[in-house]
């Protein structure tokens, strides 16, 4: 085989590996991120349903050491005009995205920037934010699976069930899908 093809070869899989990217990949979303504070208060204002968020400073990939025990690894970690802080954790996995791990890095974050002799009850309520972020969540790696179903339904291997079981789907959604796919 020639150098040229191999060199093709190379280019064509490089290619198909940055057509594959989603902003749920960690590195890809990293870089998407990273000083660009526009994208933060993009995602902010939709998140919070807040569309006068300003975000000062933000920081990628950002480590919160805990000496008693485990630490955390923000994704984005965004501070706005008013210095509300912000933890943006962007999760492509089923697992890991819910209310608990969100509670858990907020006291982190708290522990963090609050004052010793601080009154707890001064506390900003977090929930409806984390509510929303987990939400939102949900509904990208939903629509990451009906996308995967389609392409799968479109290359017509595997039955509607084996789908469905593949990508934890139910199969009404996957029936429905086949049908949007018939009808277009």
């Amino acid at each position: 085989m020639s150098n040229r093809i191999i060199q093709q070869q190379k280019h064509e899989a490089m290619l198909q590996r940055i057509r594959d990217f989603r902003l749920m990949d960690d590195d890809f979303m990293t870089k998407c991120f990273e000083e660009n504070i526009e994208a933060t208060e993009l995602v902010l204002r939709i998140v919070l349903d807040k569309p006068d968020i300003k975000v000062e400073k933000i920081q990628t990939q950002y480590s919160m050491k805990n000496i008693k025990g485990r630490s955390l690894r923000l994704d984005i970690y965004a501070m706005d005009s008013t210095g509300k802080k912000y933890n943006i954790e962007i999760q492509r996995a089923d697992k890991g995205a819910g209310a608990k791990r969100a509670r858990y890095n907020s006291s982190l974050i708290d522990s963090d920037i609050l004052p010793a002799g601080f009154e707890v009850e001064n506390l900003a309520e977090t929930k409806e934010g984390i509510q929303a972020m987990c939400k939102i969540m949900e509904d990208m790696i939903t629509d990451e699976k009906k996308n995967a179903a389609i392409r799968m339904l479109e290359r017509g291997k595997l039955t509607k069930e084996e789908i469905s079981e593949d990508l934890d789907l139910p199969l009404s959604v996957v029936d429905g899908l086949a049908d949007e796919l018939q009808q277009s």
